[in-house]
């Protein structure tokens, strides 16, 4: 008798045990939306080698992990018909959480992918992956290139991706309402914007990206109160067309402690390129290399070069701008305040070192940034 209760124990527990997660392989041909569809959480839809042209958007579900076997090998290629600016290639659905996105070479005539049902997401990863956009899309009034989303989003994770030949897309992402995320070791080239971070709460980074012809700006922030954000370790620089809006990292608003450090913009144009659009005095120029702002703000550490605007300027009082190298001067001025939440800024400047241009340093090599570097 006593056996035979331990059997029936056995039994029972066999029958309630979880199912296990499943590797879904997709190969070219194949209807990769309904195996997306077929996915159960915990599940990977692994990607094989080749080209798979979809035409239309997919929709990611939670727990669910899409894969290639290398960002090089497993090509999506997403022609959404119609002029339907709204659409993306990916839809992450409402309120998912723990999906991840990686080692895929996503190329879409319309956005990438877009979060933006529910009231919030949680733990989306999007890593190790190649982007191109073929045009920019419009999406809630922004043109839209990358990653996009409009709602509540804590431990956003977008690393180690390579963001490239997209010159006629706004942005790599337009994030809003981000906490506990890391928008770090991107590798961006040819490309219109950085991305624009909006509204970030705590614990959020943008740090050791890695971009060059760029038109617009490295990266583009707007704090607020509950928001402590770091930026370090950026390199920017060999602009395409550069003009007055042209800047290394704008990071501004009422906020928390903001941390801008250990960066290298370098005030360059690419070869090939010339300067674009003048100001409305009619001199064309490069905008700041950094625009700031924190409660307290900490800029140190950063290497600077070439005629910028202005090397730094703050909408923050007393931003404590220390341990600086520039390499060059602000057309205006090297560290100035300017009209920000609680009025006027001003800088707190000392142990800057200021130097001719002629003596600058070359650009630091690319050694983390992208999917095909080492990561860290």
């Amino acid at each position: 008798m006593k056996y035979r209760s331990l059997f029936l124990s056995l039994i029972s527990g066999l029958l309630v045990a979880p199912s296990l997660a499943a590797t879904i392989n997709v190969n070219p041909g194949d209807n990769v939306a309904g195996k997306i569809a077929s996915a159960q959480a915990g599940d990977t839809v692994l990607f094989a080698s080749g080209t798979f042209n979809i035409n239309q958007p997919l929709t990611i579900q939670s727990g669910i992990t899409l894969m290639g076997v290398s960002s090089n090998s497993s090509q999506l290629v997403f022609n959404l018909a119609g002029n339907d600016d709204s659409l993306y290639a990916m839809e992450i659905a409402g309120n998912a959480s723990n999906v991840t996105i990686e080692e895929l070479d996503i190329t879409s005539n319309h956005g990438l992918i877009v979060m933006a049902l529910g009231s919030g997401y949680s733990n989306i990863v999007i890593t190790h992956n190649n982007f191109q956009s073929g045009g920019g899309e419009s999406s809630a009034g922004t043109l839209v290139f990358g990653i996009s989303g409009w709602v509540l989003n804590d431990g956003l994770q977008i690393t180690h991706n390579y963001f490239h030949d997209s010159p006629q897309s706004a942005r790599n992402w337009t994030v809003f309402y981000a906490t506990n995320a890391n928008f770090d070791y991107n590798e961006f080239y040819n490309i219109n914007d950085g991305g624009q971070i909006v509204y970030p709460g705590p614990n959020v980074s943008c740090s050791y990206n890695y971009g060059t012809h760029i038109h617009r700006m490295g990266q583009e922030v707007s704090l607020c109160t509950q928001s402590t954000f770091t930026c370090t370790g950026n390199v920017f620089y060999d602009y395409v067309n550069p003009y007055y809006d042209t800047t290394g990292v704008s990071i501004v608003g009422d906020s928390g402690e903001v941390d801008i450090t250990n960066n290298f913009f370098d005030a360059s144009i690419a070869q090939g390129s010339s300067f674009g659009q003048p100001d409305a005095s009619g001199t064309a120029r490069f905008g700041f290399a950094i625009e700031c702002t924190g409660q307290p703000c900490n800029v140190s550490g950063n290497t600077i070069v070439g005629s910028w605007a202005e090397c730094v300027a703050s909408d923050i009082d007393s931003a404590n701008v220390s341990d600086n190298n520039i390499f060059g001067s602000g057309l205006w001025g090297d560290f100035q305040g300017e009209v920000g939440p609680l009025g006027y800024g001003s800088v707190h400047a000392t142990k800057n070192s200021l130097q001719s241009q002629s003596s600058a340093p070359t650009p630091p090599a690319n050694q983390y940034a992208g999917p095909r570097k080492h990561s860290m």
